[in-house]
């Protein structure tokens, strides 16, 4: 598999990673302080911070299992791709856990995402706040970052150079944060908090994020399982 190939088999965990209606409803909140896209940057590099913590996680245990098995690092892609598939199907039915676990959960109010956070406290004081923020909430959402660790296992079990891995996981990380940079370079007259014609979405999005974020969790973990059982694609 070369690095090209590897991507095209990784976009659809990116894009259901990306998936996350939630984490946009708060950066638009954001948008909307003093000094707004500098604080939507700041939760943006927190969140992307997160996902890289856990790269570097999953790296370093999947490297620690060949070194387990008494492996060499030079047949670690070989043992790893024996377990690619099984890695796939575990990740696949969490998901789709995960899923009907959030469908008979009644849905409850969320004033505060974090006991130490609220919206309106993270419109002002220090860019730190809302850094420290933005890797708390991508940090614990769960479905995105299962998706996340099913790209991380397929980039570090790829046969491709040391470099190509990084700079897949690098682009892996933007797609998967799209949700934030996005909200980040709209124009700043689509999102005006009068009469900006994106506020009717930004409602949809807060009614309805439980219920995107579960259909994405049930179509990539039955992708990942499709997978597991007839190979890679």
């Amino acid at each position: 598999m070369n690095f090209f190939s590897l991507i095209a088999q990784l976009w659809p965990l990116a894009i259901g990673a990306a998936i996350s209606p939630s984490i946009t409803v708060i950066c638009f909140a954001l948008l909307q302080g003093p000094n707004g896209r500098r604080r939507v940057f700041a939760f943006w590099v927190g969140a992307a911070s997160a996902l890289l913590v856990w790269a570097i996680l999953v790296s370093s245990f999947m490297w620690r299992f060949v070194q387990s098995l008494g492996g060499e690092l030079e047949d670690a892609t070989h043992i790893l791709s024996r377990y690619e598939r099984l890695l796939d199907l575990v990740l696949g039915s969490l998901l789709i856990a995960i899923g009907i676990l959030r469908l008979l959960r009644r849905p409850t109010t969320k004033k505060k995402v974090h006991n130490r956070f609220s919206i309106s406290d993270l419109k002002d004081g220090p860019l730190r706040r809302q850094v420290t923020f933005g890797a708390i909430v991508q940090g614990r959402n769960v479905t995105s970052i299962l998706m996340f660790i099913a790209a991380q296992q397929s980039i570090v079990a790829s046969e491709i150079a040391d470099w190509q891995k990084v700079a897949t996981t690098l682009i892996v990380i933007g797609v998967a944060t799209s949700s934030i940079w996005l909200v980040l370079v709209t124009p700043q007259h689509w999102t005006d908090k009068t009469g900006g014609w994106l506020s009717p979405i930004k409602d949809w999005m807060q009614h309805n994020a439980r219920y995107v974020e579960v259909a994405a969790a049930f179509g990539i973990g039955t992708y990942l399982i499709i997978r597991s059982l007839i190979g890679s694609i």
